[in-house]
């Protein structure tokens, strides 16, 4: 019997019975039974997809199998096996599509959530801040150089031009009912006026005397459910340049890391804990940053003279680096970058979007910063952990707080899983599982906005970008944007099958460092 020398068409891996006798066991072993046949049903559903990329429509499977092929289709059920089952976080379609897709309830469509997600109602205690009277981070002891003259001269280098004060021009220019802020400002006054209070506590906000709002406030939650501090800067940015391009680690950055044929990786990472409010801000551009006012008698703690100075209404000024103004992530991530620089290691040894591939080889140590997380990668675990120990040491010294240093030989990363006995970097199965519901709910309704297609399309090539030939799947998909552009339509069938084909091959998406 001849067996065929190219690896497609290939066959299915999986072929199944009758499901009727699964009737006949328990509900426990049904699940158990429902759960790993799913995988195996999406393994057989990329197969498919593979074989239409390659330009045929599916055929019988074959008399065997070639060593090729057989190796090939042990790391497709592999990668799709590894996958497992939905996060509990993850639990519905629908769900996974407002997330992915920016579906908002109408008192959320301001164009200022569009980066961040959806808002969540302000809840006591729950919100990611610095400890209580935490002294925020100097950066002008972290920073140097081109940086370090931004931070100091933020004047020359960030304002537009001679731009006026912050204050003449917002009640010259700017209607402050723009100002998108979270709805218990306004429905719970002392809620707000106890919030307030707890961030001057913790240094992030200073008192000063009432004047014009130029910043809202809102908090969308986290993936640990605590809340994250969000700043609607619209009116301040429209007062600053635009910021200077931030490198980060791409997943197109790690799919250009190498290793050795017989080495194991070890990783250690750690973050800076609520970064943006552990970075003072120069005390002349606090004025840029004033939340909405607040009763002077409801901050308890204030001395006579100070409420005397401040009157009956006060107004909260940003002591930190604000979430949302344009600049705070160039400035977050040149501080971290520093803690490296610090510590002794090599600029060209950091893991960046459009750098020079990185090999790690013998004890090499290649580190990556991404904003306030940052990780050191090694075939040493002691290279790994020293490198990151000596960061967060020097992090720690200049005011920013860090978690706990994690290592190991897997873990996530900026939503990219690495798995340092096999040496291969793919998209985390939190992020297959809810692109895959997302597509999988955008099929079942039949339509789509051209935003909501923007939108579906920029988180699948994020993802794409670890292994950059699968950004060829997408040609139709970007023509119904540019047809949707102000409306909703129904999927193309073109698109549909693009789609299907995303959905289809997103577990296939990883990069084998070993055989670059």
């Amino acid at each position: 019997m001849d067996l065929q020398r190219d690896l497609l068409p290939c066959p299915l891996l999986f072929r199944f019975e009758d499901d009727s006798r699964i009737c006949d066991v328990s509900r426990r072993v049904g699940r158990r039974s429902a759960a790993k046949r799913h995988w195996m049903t999406w393994c057989n559903e990329g197969v498919s997809c593979l074989y239409e990329l390659y330009g045929h429509a599916p055929a019988a499977p074959l008399a065997g199998f070639s060593v090729g092929q057989r190796d090939a289709l042990d790391r497709i059920s592999q990668a799709y096996c590894k996958v497992g089952r939905p996060p509990v976080d993850v639990s519905s379609s629908a769900g996974a599509f407002e997330a992915l897709c920016g579906a908002k309830v109408s008192c959320y469509s301001n164009e200022v959530l569009e980066d961040f997600g959806k808002p969540t109602p302000y809840q006591a205690g729950m919100v990611s801040l610095p400890p209580l009277f935490a002294r925020p981070a100097r950066l002008n002891t972290l920073l140097q150089g081109r940086e370090l003259s931004m931070w100091e001269e933020w004047r020359t280098h960030l304002l537009q031009g001679a731009s006026m004060n912050c204050q003449e021009a917002s009640s010259a220019t700017f209607n402050h009912q723009q100002i998108y802020s979270d709805v218990s400002r306004v429905k719970r006054p002392m809620v707000y006026a106890s919030f307030v209070n707890e961030l001057v506590q913790r240094r992030v906000v200073v008192l000063k005397p009432v004047r014009a709002s130029t910043v809202g406030i809102f908090f969308v939650r986290k993936h640990d459910q605590s809340l994250r501090m969000i700043f609607d800067t619209r009116y301040v940015n429209s007062q600053f340049r635009s910021p200077s391009k931030t490198v980060l680690p791409s997943p197109a950055a790690w799919s250009r890391v190498e290793l050795a044929e017989a080495d194991a990786l070890h990783f250690s990472q750690s973050d800076v804990q609520a970064a943006f409010y552990r970075i003072a801000l120069p005390e002349d551009l606090q004025d840029y940053f004033v939340l909405p006012q607040v009763r002077t008698d409801s901050i308890p703690g204030l001395s006579a003279a100070e409420r005397a100075q401040l009157g009956s209404f006060c107004s909260p000024c940003m002591n930190t680096l604000p979430m949302g103004w344009s600049w705070a992530v160039f400035f977050c991530q040149a501080a971290v970058e520093a803690g490296f620089r610090i510590a002794g290691a090599s600029s060209s040894a950091a893991v960046l979007d459009r750098g020079p591939a990185q090999c790690i080889d013998g004890a090499a140590c290649i580190h990556a910063v991404y904003v306030d997380n940052f990780a050191a990668v090694s075939t040493s675990a002691s290279g790994a952990c020293s490198m990151i120990t000596r960061v967060k040491h020097i992090l720690e010294e200049h005011g920013l707080g860090c978690h706990d240093v994690e290592s190991g030989v897997n873990c996530d990363f900026t939503g990219l899983s690495f798995d340092g006995s096999r040496g291969i970097i793919s998209v985390t199965p939190r992020r297959i599982w809810r692109l895959r519901m997302a597509i999988t709910h955008a099929l079942n309704r039949g339509h789509m906005t051209g935003d909501q297609m923007r939108c579906l399309l920029g988180h699948f090539t994020w993802s794409a970008l670890v292994r950059r030939e699968s950004l060829a799947i997408a040609h139709a998909c970007y023509a119904f944007v540019a047809s949707q552009a102000d409306g909703s339509g129904k999927l193309w069938p073109s698109v549909r099958r693009e789609l299907r084909w995303m959905s289809g091959l997103l577990p296939l998406l990883y990069h084998d460092m070993r055989t670059t």
